[in-house]
């Protein structure tokens, strides 16, 4: 199941019907609203997956399309002061959860549930309601974060998620960081790397156990490296690439967001590191939409996968190569960077056209 359409909106910001695809670059202008995109992603996963409960200051509606083998699941949400305003899920046309401040239905049959407590959560079956799990699994396997936040997960989470990885899975996160220019020669939590450490015979320190934190080791370089004493760049790249491997682990159609994408490193290190994410998620089956406005991002990503954020107002809106097929079409035959194409009149002009005088 892939989300093929997302609509946000709240009291003083709109996204107007966000399509994606399998492979996703949005790009726009400063303060166009890719950041706040991402944080509704956020918001909405959140809520579905009941990783937070419903914000008292949260007041939004929503909409979410996905395609689900063939077949289109429609999501409508309204929240607000911690109530459940509307909550409306459709497979086909045919409405199967129906819910307004009045009354609330699941496949016809009158329910009375919390007023701060989705549906889709209430008459959870996987037998009579498969179509719940499968939205409530794809939010629970959706990854969404900053390149540049280095504290999420927190340590401990971060400890939890290393010390669920198997030999041959640190062995892939340490393959990605060499070939992105990163000297990693190992990594996993405090306790198992000293226990590989100790000689034969030492006796294992008890202390040690209850030292729950990561570290890594470098090529060349004897002490063990905690993840905090990583320089910037590095925690930013093997944070994603650990968290890149759980979302592989998956084995299934996973979401991932990655907003400020590259931010922070050198060119040749955050062009690897874009080659590297989009290729990986291409391979398994991962819906990606990552955000940047860098120059060396736009141009290894190709135009097709672009998402443009145009603004009016309060409003944000699209422009894929659906908008305007022969645009990019011609664009790719005329020897230029996609950056060129990004800052160029033509794009401007087709812009204009599509949204009106106002962008």
């Amino acid at each position: 199941m892939i989300l093929k359409s997302f609509k946000y909106s709240t009291h003083d910001w709109s996204l107007d019907s966000l399509t994606i695809g399998k492979s996703n670059l949005m790009v726009g202008k400063n303060a166009t609203g890719k950041t706040r995109t991402m944080y509704a992603f956020a918001q909405i996963t959140n809520l579905l997956s009941k990783a937070k409960d419903i914000d008292i200051d949260a007041n939004f509606y929503a909409e979410l399309v996905f395609d689900d083998e063939g077949h289109e699941l429609k999501l409508i949400l309204e929240i607000g002061e911690k109530t459940i305003k509307k909550e409306i899920l459709s497979i086909d046309d045919q409405v199967l959860i129906f819910r307004n401040t009045e009354s609330a239905l699941i496949e016809g049959v009158l329910v009375d549930p919390p007023e701060s407590a989705l549906l889709l959560h209430v008459r959870r079956d996987v037998k009579d309601f498969p179509y719940t799990e499968k939205i409530i699994g794809w939010a629970s396997q959706s990854v969404i974060r900053s390149f540049i936040d280095v504290n999420h997960p927190t340590e401990e989470q971060l400890y939890e998620l290393v010390d669920g990885f198997t030999e041959e899975e640190r062995k892939h996160v340490v393959e990605a960081a060499n070939k992105i220019g990163f000297p990693i020669i190992d990594f996993d939590t405090f306790p198992k790397m000293m226990k590989r450490k100790l000689s034969s015979g030492v006796e294992f320190p008890d202390i040690y156990e209850k030292l729950q934190f990561t570290v890594f080791t470098e090529k060349d370089v004897e002490p063990i490296l905690p993840f905090k004493a990583m320089s910037e760049g590095m925690r930013r790249t093997v944070l994603l690439l650990i968290l890149l491997e759980k979302i592989v682990q998956y084995k299934s159609e996973a979401f991932l967001v990655v907003d400020d994408l590259g931010e922070g490193l050198d060119y040749t290190r955050a062009t690897k590191v874009g080659r590297l994410l989009f290729d990986t998620c291409r391979e398994h089956g991962i819906q990606l939409v990552a955000a940047s406005n860098e120059e060396f991002m736009m141009n290894i990503v190709d135009i097709d996968c672009w998402n443009i954020l145009v603004r009016h107002g309060q409003t944000v809106k699209s422009f894929t190569k659906d908008d305007a097929p022969e645009l990019f079409e011609e664009f790719r035959f005329s020897g230029l960077d996609n950056f060129d194409f990004f800052t160029s009149d033509r794009l401007n002009r087709a812009l204009k056209a599509h949204f009106g005088d106002n962008e």
